[in-house]
């Protein structure tokens, strides 16, 4: 938490800093949920889609990672 002094006045700004894999996977939960909710009509089938979404974007971010670690060494 950052303290911000403006014009007299203590503001207090509270930061985030993610690094790439936390962003990645706050991206794949975000899609997954806006995935489920848009094509599926029940509440079992939008859970189950969601993280079937999820579980993809885990195992391609995983693959990914894993094959760019093969190429750069």
């Amino acid at each position: 938490m950052r303290t911000k002094l403006t014009h007299g006045k203590k503001t207090k700004r509270f930061l985030m800093s993610l690094d790439h894999f936390e962003m990645s996977v706050l991206f794949a939960l975000v899609c997954s949920v806006v995935l489920g909710l848009v094509t599926k009509r029940t509440d079992e089938a939008r859970l189950r889609y969601g993280l079937y979404c999820f579980g993809c974007f885990m195992v391609a971010l995983f693959g990914i990672g894993w094959f760019m670690r093969l190429l750069h060494g």
